[in-house]
């Protein structure tokens, strides 16, 4: 103890000595004698108290100086000033770099993982690690493997015959189910006046020898366009159409969307919410959201609004973006007295960047058929904006990576507008982003199979049915995957880039196959979850969903959204029970 006293004497004695002295006198001589007492007796007490002496001392001598001496009293603001300075300078570059609004959050954290205090994370940096190769034997979902990206078919052809189980007399009998179209003749197809991206559907039609018919009745085939084809018009059981009634409620309207979502993953005891893949939204139009979202304290946060009318929604039209909850309360009015027809959706703050710029994926689902159903996945290319990216700003071409909305500025380069899916992994490999970016595909195709299931109960099922739909998705800097919105009307035209030109020609070929194989010859279709059927240039479509599996399985869903979504520390607020969305069908091309 002697020594931890003749320790503390001396630590005190030296603190003293480099007191600062404003003004020499003796007051200042003998405070520092009161407080240099040390007396071994009285132990660290003593101490205490004398240095609590001392402070009073010269705390009331600066005091009575900062009252006489205007001098002084100039130099001790000055000093505080500069200290005060120093001190938001600190804080504003933590802020910056550590979780602020910065440009650099794209590089400082992303590179740390995802470690960044009170970020939902979907899946951390050493489960991204530990996912690196295709170890896969024995599993028989392969959506419940996380596995490493890879561009070589051979591999992937590979991993998925090593991961098949034989399956029992008993179960192949179940998994069989019947054809559902009955075809008199030759393939053909029945074009309406106006039909989106008709050379990219004809291009296809082409190569697998399908004529054009101009009589609707006589065609095998019809194309979705305008005047729309009605599905009383079609002959049951004869003709297909690209078109599956009601998958509008994922696809089409934002709040049919978002309460389509919500009343399903209510099914299975947690809240959309809680599943942390999406940002926040609500629902305007429905007084409980709007007093939700109004009450979110005006801290500088900014918010999505998406237009609900008709005709808008897509190519970045209805689309505007917030600042001001204060301001916008006081100009809106009432929840209960006024009805706006708007989604709001929470505005990614630090968003993944691709050189400094911000981006958003869009995904397919295609759907093969509607009784079995059986639907498809592919994670589709990447849409990059033009603009640094700022932080703070509101500019639509500042917020929207549309192409639309990019194709009007005057450095327009659709090569710099579009990358594919592949450029965007090995630029995140090359950047050390992240080791295995298989993770990132997986989640774009579990929240894609979400998506279509949440609608399941509301489609129509009419044999020879079948259509694509674009999910648009974002990143953030901690590399979490969020579903932003369907389009049941995705645009499929190449924009004159070679890789995207071969990307659509292998999809929509696939489509037109996958679909006539499955209705007209399912006893030669034998895919399980999980594996991939390719096209001529490499791309391909990964089955997500084959309902007769699942029957086989005794399972109403394959899919608990709840178990293979939800993670730990994400928030779980109460949502709307009514569902008094409409099933309306209106999508529109994007």
């Amino acid at each position: 103890m002697g020594g931890d006293h003749e320790a503390g004497r001396k630590k005190v004695r030296s603190r003293a000595s480099r007191g600062i002295a404003v003004a020499e006198d003796s007051d200042a001589d003998e405070s520092e004698t009161s407080y240099d007492n040390t007396d071994e007796k009285g132990g660290w007490k003593r101490h205490l108290n004398n240095f609590v002496v001392y402070l009073k001392r010269k705390g009331l001598k600066y005091y009575s100086q900062y009252q006489s001496d205007p001098e002084f009293r100039q130099q001790l603001m000055t000093y505080l000033m500069i200290s005060l300075t120093v001190l938001l300078m600190i804080a504003y570059f933590y802020n910056s770099n550590g979780g602020g609004s910065s440009m650099s959050v794209g590089n400082a954290v992303r590179k740390q993982g995802a470690k960044g205090a009170g970020n939902k994370v979907y899946l951390t940096k050493i489960q991204r690690e530990k996912a690196e190769g295709l170890d896969i034997e024995g599993r028989k979902d392969l959506l419940s493997v996380k596995r490493r990206y890879s561009f070589d078919r051979a591999e992937i052809e590979k991993a998925q015959q090593k991961a098949r189980k034989t399956l029992s007399a008993k179960e192949q009998e179940c998994f069989r189910f019947p054809a559902s179209i009955q075809r008199d003749g030759p393939f053909t197809y029945y074009q309406p006046r106006k039909v989106f991206d008709l050379s990219v559907l004809q291009r296809s039609l082409k190569k697998m020898g399908w004529a054009q018919e101009a009589d609707q009745k006589k065609a095998t085939l019809i194309l979705k366009g305008q005047p729309r084809v009605t599905f009383k018009q079609l002959k049951k059981g004869q003709m297909y159409y690209d078109m599956v009634s009601n998958l509008g409620r994922i696809g089409s309207k934002k709040k049919t969307q978002l309460a389509t979502l919500r009343n399903h993953v209510r099914k299975f005891k947690c809240t959309f919410e809680s599943l942390n893949i999406q940002p926040r939204s609500y629902d305007l139009n429905k007084p409980t959201d709007c007093k939700k979202f109004f009450a979110h304290p005006d801290t500088g946060k900014m918010w999505v609004l998406k237009s609900c009318k008709s005709g808008e929604g897509s190519k970045g039209a209805g689309i505007s973006v917030l600042d001001n909850l204060i301001k916008t309360r006081n100009e809106w009015g009432d929840c209960e007295a006024n009805a706006f027809n708007y989604v709001a959706q929470e505005y990614i703050e630090h968003p993944l960047l691709l050189k400094g710029r911000k981006f958003d994926m869009r995904a397919y689902l295609f759907v093969a058929s509607t009784n079995p159903y059986v639907v498809y996945f592919n994670p589709g290319y990447i849409r990059r904006s033009l603009a640094l990216y700022k932080p703070s700003s509101t500019e639509k071409n500042d917020v929207l990576t549309n192409y639309h909305v990019q194709m009007n500025r005057e450095d327009f380069k659709a090569e710099d507008a579009m990358w594919s899916f592949p450029q965007f992994i090995e630029y995140l490999q090359e950047e050390g982003l992240c080791e295995a970016c298989g993770d990132i595909e997986l989640a774009l195709a579990k929240i894609s199979r979400l998506v279509f299931d949440a609608g399941r109960e509301y489609y129509k099922r009419f044999p020879g049915s079948f259509q694509i739909v674009g999910l648009d998705f974002m990143m953030d800097a901690y590399l979490n995957v969020y579903f932003i919105e369907g389009n049941v009307s995705p645009g499929l035209g190449a924009h004159k880039l070679k890789w995207k030109t071969q990307l659509m020609d292998d999809l929509v070929t696939l489509m037109y196959k996958q679909t006539t194989l499955i209705h007209e010859r399912p006893d030669e279709y034998d895919m399980r979850i999980g594996e991939r059927v390719f096209g001529p240039y490499g791309n391909y479509w990964e089955l997500v969903v084959h309902e007769q599996h699942e029957k086989c399985n005794k399972k109403e869903y394959g899919f608990n959204p709840c178990k293979e979504l939800k993670n730990e520390g994400s928030f779980d607020e109460p949502e709307p029970t009514t569902d008094d969305t409409d099933d309306t069908d209106d999508g529109d091309e994007d």
